[in-house]
């Protein structure tokens, strides 16, 4: 699904920044069963076995991390000209507020619902998770006004709930 986040930095010194995002998207699954399924079970979940399912999650994301500036800790800060490359490091926690649906795929039946009010989808009330986040980020300037960066991130929630199959 898609994804959208506004962050705010603060420099602390050469090495250190600390950084507050807030995002919102969504996340969707979908497992497919095909044919007949005689004395199917996987161990996991019994009644949805033989179904083909999926899940939609809306999401909204707060957190806060700690930015390393890796460049600084690692090249020579006495030359007087700045590297072209920098790499940061980000580790940070945070916490998820989403509501999701289970359906099946062909029938489109509501199979179970997460961050509603008694399985109400008109009635929101969202699920709340704790998260950790780590990132890494490569930054080339272009000039001294213009530079690109690359930003991978790795978000660890230790909650089975959002695919609403516990």
């Amino acid at each position: 699904g898609y994804s959208a986040s506004l962050n705010i930095k603060k420099t602390i010194n050469n090495i250190f920044a600390v950084r507050a995002e807030l995002g919102t998207g969504s996340l969707a699954g979908l497992r497919r069963k095909y044919g007949s399924c005689e004395e199917c079970f996987s161990g996991f979940h019994p009644a949805l076995d033989s179904r083909s399912i999926t899940f939609l999650a809306k999401y909204t994301n707060y957190d806060a991390s700690l930015e390393l500036n890796l460049s600084n800790l690692v090249i020579n800060r006495y030359k007087k000209k700045q590297p072209s490359i920098k790499l940061f490091g980000e580790i940070g926690l945070g916490l998820m507020s989403f509501t999701s649906e289970l359906k099946d795929l062909d029938t489109k039946e509501i199979l179970g619902t997460r961050g509603y009010e008694n399985g109400d989808v008109d009635k929101k009330s969202p699920q709340t998770e704790a998260y950790m986040k780590l990132a890494a980020t490569a930054l080339y300037q272009l000039n001294k006004r213009f530079d690109i960066s690359g930003k991978v991130k790795y978000y660890l929630i230790d909650s089975d709930k959002i695919d609403v199959i516990d």
